[in-house]
């Protein structure tokens, strides 16, 4: 392990503080729960109907309706930790990656900390980090995003995305590691898109430990709609997330659904082999275009359409075709586009087209 970091160092005073809250939810058929105030009658008629058969043994019976979560994801943390080199006391599970994001900037932002975050970037980053209260930097690391040679100003956290949101371009993990031993707070490595360029750094957690790696069901799995993500760090930083994390936070129909599909990791390679055909054949016929198309190994692209490229979004959207604008300082010009299958691709492709040509 490199360095010494304590966690209960840069947290919060109240995070710190705070007491695990873990509320004794008795289960199974012979229990009486006069302790919750649920409803004993279950839901309506018609959502009955809906949850009948495959839904209705996802969350063990009709009368699971009725019982809280699992507050702890026992079984969930256990796969991810499985799979992920790490245990099971590494592993917080939450309500998407962004709530994720949001605890560990409670635990750790006081008012008028310093949070570094290097554009292009996600978005929320900074958004999580104002509401949390803290100051924010946002530093360029360049067109295209490079980060060897970085080295940010003292901070509270450092937000990076891995591969890099929107520009799709990957990290390497002594680069990381160079950050995180060098950087005085906390590191959060968002690998929503990891298993797209088929690498993860989760690894790193043992050896930097106040590196937390963040990542999501909600990309290359498909559960978007179910709203789950989970982190991996030190066993104190986990803790301190646990203590102040709101508790059934992860629905247990979003649990199962995301244990299940860590477990076909078949399907994971075939959609990772069917992006990059896309992503290839998407990145050729821009090309084509004349735009610029920045190295991606993602499920999206990053295209530079010059100064202005307002004309093209608002025609796209005029066309019923939505892409993602990023107006990030340096980027002005560039969209983001989403590798879809091979009739979305084209429907876009097309539409891009008539706007462009359309164009003086």
């Amino acid at each position: 392990m490199k360095g010494f970091f304590r966690a209960e160092a840069v947290a919060r005073v109240e995070a710190v503080s705070a007491e695990e809250y873990l509320y004794f939810y008795p289960r199974g058929t012979s229990t009486v729960r006069m302790n919750d105030n649920t409803s004993p009658y279950g839901p309506a008629p018609r959502i009955r109907e809906m949850l009948e058969g495959k839904m209705s043994a996802i969350i063990g019976g009709l009368e699971g309706c009725t019982y809280y979560p699992d507050q702890t994801a026992y079984n969930l943390r256990q796969k991810i930790a499985s799979l992920n080199g790490v245990t099971p006391d590494q592993v917080v599970v939450g309500c998407g990656a962004d709530e994720v994001i949001d605890m560990i900037v409670r635990v750790f932002v006081n008012h008028g900390d310093t949070a570094i975050v290097p554009l292009p970037e996600y978005w929320m980053y900074s958004r999580l980090a104002r509401i949390g209260g803290a100051k924010v930097l946002n530093p360029s690391i360049g067109k295209p995003p490079e980060l060897k040679g970085f080295r940010p100003e003292r901070g509270k956290v450092l937000f990076i995305s891995n591969p890099n949101n929107p520009a799709g371009n990957l990290f390497d993990g002594e680069t990381i590691g160079s950050l995180a031993e060098e950087f005085p707070g906390i590191v959060i490595l968002d690998e929503a898109y990891a298993e797209y360029a088929g690498q993860s750094l989760t690894s790193l957690v043992n050896e930097y430990t106040n590196l937390v790696v963040v990542r999501t069901f909600s990309k290359i799995y498909g559960l978007t709609n179910f709203r789950i993500g989970y982190s991996i760090s030190s066993k104190e930083i986990a803790f301190l997330l646990r203590k102040i994390k709101n508790p059934f936070n992860v629905p247990s129909v979003s649990q199962s659904l995301a244990l299940e599909a860590l477990s076909d990791q078949n399907f994971v390679n075939e959609v990772r082999e069917r992006n990059a055909s896309e992503r290839e054949y998407l990145r050729e016929r821009l090309e084509r275009m004349g735009v610029t198309v920045y190295p991606s190994c993602a499920n999206f692209l990053l295209v530079d359409f010059g100064a202005d490229c307002d004309p093209i979004f608002n025609g796209l959207v005029a066309r019923g075709i939505f892409t993602r604008r990023i107006s990030q300082p340096g980027y002005e010009g560039c969209i983001r586009i989403t590798v879809r299958s091979r009739g979305e691709n084209d429907a876009f492709l097309a539409g891009l087209c008539g706007v462009m040509g359309g164009m003086p």
